[in-house]
């Protein structure tokens, strides 16, 4: 008999399976704006365009711990319109690489 945390481990590991384009895009955009610090300077600029709080940290997950993905998300999804102004007016080369990713 399965234990119910190795049942829920596999029962997220298939959904996340399921979206991994996705969660591979948005883990790149989390590197990218991540890699320095003048880039994450420029990230929460951005957000203080779009009167988007800066108190949540930005985290990249680590694809073995699905709970560090569940993270990684979450914090991005409070930033999605940031995320959407910097690529769209700062680093528009990247999108483009975003998009082929």
């Amino acid at each position: 008999m399965r234990c119910s945390t190795n049942i829920l481990n596999l029962i997220v590991s298939d959904v996340l399976k399921e979206i991994d384009s996705s969660i591979n895009k948005m883990r790149v955009a989390c590197m990218l704006v991540r890699s320095s610090p003048s880039r994450l300077a420029t990230f929460k600029k951005c957000a203080k365009k779009v009167s988007i709080p800066t108190d949540a940290k930005l985290t990249c997950d680590m694809p073995t711990r699905w709970i560090s993905t569940y993270l990684m998300l979450d914090v991005a999804e409070k930033y999605e319109q940031v995320f959407f102004y910097h690529f769209d007016y700062i680093e528009v080369a990247y999108a483009l690489n975003l998009l082929n990713y």
